[in-house]
């Protein structure tokens, strides 16, 4: 027997307690933990079916601010070959305030957004073919809008 309609359309949510954050994603996406590593803190991959995914890493601060890993990021991404950014500031999803920079290469783009808490930088990354945005645009909106961190 086939789920109706409206089942498919409930979020779920993810809770990473070693990395100290969670958030609620689509249903029929799916979650990957640690991606090519067994550090905890290192990432974990919301994924599409049809491709998008968001990746969350979390990145220790060391005494800095999340405007200066902001700088930082952007000078390492400067440095790719065929990359382009094309945007910078802030971005408010479900009244979360991130610093952002949107980044495009090779036919995908990826949204890198950035959060502080308690010592560490949060950095979510959304990452779709140009052709998948607006599909995909749903799923990052649920992720970034109910991202929460550990203070």
């Amino acid at each position: 027997m086939s789920q109706p309609s409206w089942w498919r359309s409930l979020d779920l949510s993810y809770t990473n307690r070693a990395a100290g954050f969670g958030f609620r994603y689509p249903s029929t996406w799916q979650i990957v933990e640690n991606p090519g590593s067994g550090d905890p803190l290192a990432a974990t991959e919301a994924r599409s079916p049809a491709g998008p995914f968001v990746r969350v890493g979390v990145v220790p601060l060391k005494g800095g601010t999340v405007q200066t890993y902001l700088v930082e990021l952007t000078a390492e991404l400067e440095k790719l070959q065929g990359l382009t950014i094309s945007e910078t500031g802030t971005r408010t999803v479900g009244g979360i305030v991130y610093q952002h920079i949107v980044a495009l290469r090779a036919g995908s783009q990826t949204e890198y957004c950035l959060l502080q808490s308690g010592g560490n930088v949060y950095q979510l990354q959304c990452t779709a073919e140009v052709g998948l945005l607006n599909g995909a645009g749903p799923g990052f909106r649920t992720i970034l809008g109910s991202f929460l961190a550990a203070p």
